[in-house]
């Protein structure tokens, strides 16, 4: 984020961003490789006073690290190399957030937070459902993003106002099975 040196060390920052600047899988429109900028752009005009919380909380220290390296040509490396730049600051304890891109960049974080905490689950926002097993030749891309975290994890999906039809089957056949890999809050 856009916090001065003091509040943006490694050493001292509780927290740690990670901008993941891909959109090699989006379907309707590119341009989502630009949030991350964006996003860094506009935090130094963000209020950081938490009022339920009572603390500024970039006095914790938020470090963002450089933008990591895109693999448009593949993108089930590209989620091994998401997971693998979380796993390395969540292991110094660092709380640890990456900021996409298109979605699929929430594969890589989703799969190296389950590592590190086996109870997790996820709280997956977005108006449509990416449960696909696939879509456009892949399993990793963002139409099939919370398909493959809840393979790692329970994944809660709010938001959803269409689905795949394959995916409306396959949550019916989950249902009546009472073996749902992931729950969708949305009207019935």
């Amino acid at each position: 984020m856009a916090l001065p040196p003091h509040q943006a060390a490694l050493d001292s920052a509780a927290a740690v961003i990670i901008p993941v600047p891909i959109d090699s899988t989006t379907s309707f429109r590119s341009g989502a490789r630009y949030g991350p900028s964006a996003i860094i752009a506009a935090s130094a005009a963000l209020e950081d006073y938490d009022l339920e919380l009572g603390i500024d909380v970039a006095e914790l220290g938020i470090h963002t690290t450089p933008p990591l390296e895109p693999n448009v040509g593949d993108p089930r490396q590209m989620a091994l190399r998401v997971q693998t730049a979380v796993s390395q600051f969540a292991a110094l304890d660092k709380t640890t957030a990456v900021i996409g891109g298109d979605h699929s960049a929430a594969i890589g974080s989703a799969i190296a937070h389950r590592e590190r905490h086996p109870n997790l689950s996820v709280l997956y926002i977005d108006a449509h459902a990416d449960l696909r097993n696939e879509y456009q030749g892949t399993a990793w891309g963002h139409g099939s993003s919370a398909r493959r975290i809840s393979h790692h994890c329970p994944v809660i999906l709010v938001g959803v106002r269409t689905l795949a039809l394959e995916d409306g089957k396959r949550r019916r056949r989950e249902r009546r099975s009472k073996r749902a890999s992931c729950v969708l809050l949305a009207p019935a």
